[in-house]
Order: C-alpha cells, then sequence, then structure tokens
C-alpha cells in the first residue's frame, strides 16, 4: 500500500465486535438485492478504504453486473440499511453512511428516499439466504487463517472473507416458505 509492504497480524478484537459482526446483515443484505436484481456477487471482503474514516478499514459486499439503472444501483445501496432495518430492529447510521454517499453520488441527494422500501420489498422473503449469508460471514470472523490482501475490484485493497462461490450456495436457497 502506497509503495510498502506490510504485515497485518490480526484485526482488533473490538473493530470485529463492534463493526463487523453487526454488520453481517447489512453486507447480506446488499449481496442478496444484487443477486435478485441481476448482478453478480462476488464476494464480501475486509480491507483499507483510505477515503473513508471507519479506522481505515472496510467490512464491504462486492457485486457487479453489465447493465444497471441507477435506480437498481440505489436499491442495492439502500438494501444493506433495510436489512439492518429487517433483521436488527434499526438502522445502523455508521454503517448507512457510506451508502448513503453512494446514492448521493449517483443522485446528487444524500436520501435513501423511495430506495429503502424498495429494496426492504426485494429483500423480505429471502430469510434463509440472511441466515446461510451472516453465519458463514461471522464463521469466516471467527476462522484463524491467513490471508492475503489483494486488489479487489473496487480498486482497494483487502481480502474476501467470503468468496463468489460460498455466497452462491446460500443464494440458491431460494425464497423463505412462510406459513
Amino acid at each position: 500500500m502506497n509503495g510498502y509492504e506490510q504485515e497485518i497480524i490480526i484485526i482488533p478484537g473490538e473493530y470485529v465486535e463492534s463493526i463487523m459482526v453487526p454488520a453481517a446483515e447489512h453486507e447480506a443484505g446488499h449481496i442478496i438485492a444484487a443477486h435478485h436484481l441481476n448482478a453478480r456477487g462476488l464476494g464480501i471482503a475486509v480491507g483499507f478504504l483510505p477515503d473513508r474514516s471507519q479506522q481505515g478499514m472496510f467490512l464491504q459486499a462486492l457485486y457487479g453486473w453489465k447493465h444497471a439503472s441507477v435506480e437498481t444501483k440505489c436499491v442495492v445501496l439502500a438494501a444493506g440499511p433495510a436489512a439492518d432495518i429487517l433483521f436488527r430492529g434499526g438502522l445502523n447510521e455508521l454503517g448507512a453512511s457510506g451508502d448513503l454517499q453512494d446514492i448521493e453520488a449517483l443522485t446528487g441527494q444524500a436520501s435513501f428516499g423511495p430506495f429503502l422500501g424498495l429494496a426492504k420489498n426485494v429483500l423480505a422473503p429471502y430469510t434463509s439466504e440472511f441466515s446461510c449469508i451472516s453465519e458463514a460471514l461471522r464463521r469466516s470472523f471467527e476462522m484463524k487463517a491467513e490471508r492475503n490482501l489483494e486488489l479487489l475490484p473496487t480498486g482497494h485493497v483487502g481480502t474476501l472473507l467470503l468468496d463468489e462461490a460460498q455466497l452462491m450456495r446460500c443464494l440458491s436457497k431460494g425464497p423463505s416458505q412462510t406459513p
């Protein structure tokens, strides 16, 4: 990074507990919405993001598509906060701030507007997918594994905690059956 190499022994436990664990459903929300809106889920990564303040680190859902409208992109961005509301009982202000900045970059307005409601509608049928992805992510946090930092598709330096194949195993579960 910036012309030098550095070994990182461990991500601080407090960061994992206070930021990453509560963000499992948030990131799952982005992946599930992206998948069901015809994007390709590439993984969930942790890494370094110098242009945002969260201790220089990020936890981020990685996805991409060939063609998507601004509205579709904004629905996927709002899906993280929608997942917080649906599965954690309220909006996570810290987690939502980056998504709101990204929506503002796309629309010129820092507002979840209609996107939050649309995202909730997309996500609501997929509780089994949420459970699968969030549990897989939490298991990944607990693994003692050597991980190599690399350039991610976003252009930032990080490492995948869940890859595309792991996500697809969860995403193939389909909508939950409710009584």
